[in-house]
């Protein structure tokens, strides 16, 4: 199945694009492509272990099974951040508003809050 991929930040820094389409076994979870995607860049390593994940703009766990078009995003802490644990969502750690620049990007997941720490993703 084709999974879009898309990277923000240092990821995007390492990769040198701002997406691409990888091919995934059919059941293959969000971890899956991540291991696929180390394989392929060896430098994501020490940012995608603190990376959290979100499947067509929604939040998820490296274990939530993707689908054939699913929009993978990988987003990178801001200003340091902690390796990604399962629940790391709950209890309104996680929420999401406009970038800096006060538009909602291209991606609706323009300003991340996590355990207290505001972030910016911005396409500009």
């Amino acid at each position: 199945m084709n999974i879009r991929i898309r990277y923000f930040a240092s990821l995007r820094e390492i990769v040198g694009q701002s997406e691409e389409v990888v091919m995934v076994h059919e059941g293959g979870s969000a971890a899956d492509v991540c291991a696929l995607l180390l394989e392929r860049y060896p430098r994501l390593q020490s940012v995608m272990d603190r990376c959290i994940y979100a499947v067509n703009h929604r939040y998820v766990t490296p274990e939530t099974v993707l689908h054939d078009d699913d929009e993978l995003v990988f987003i990178p802490p801001m200003g340091g951040g902690e390796p990604f644990k399962a629940g790391f969502f709950s209890g309104g750690d996680v929420g999401l508003g406009v970038g800096p620049c006060g538009c909602p990007c291209s991606s609706p997941l323009a300003v991340v809050l996590v355990k207290g720490m505001k972030g910016f993703l911005c396409d500009h």
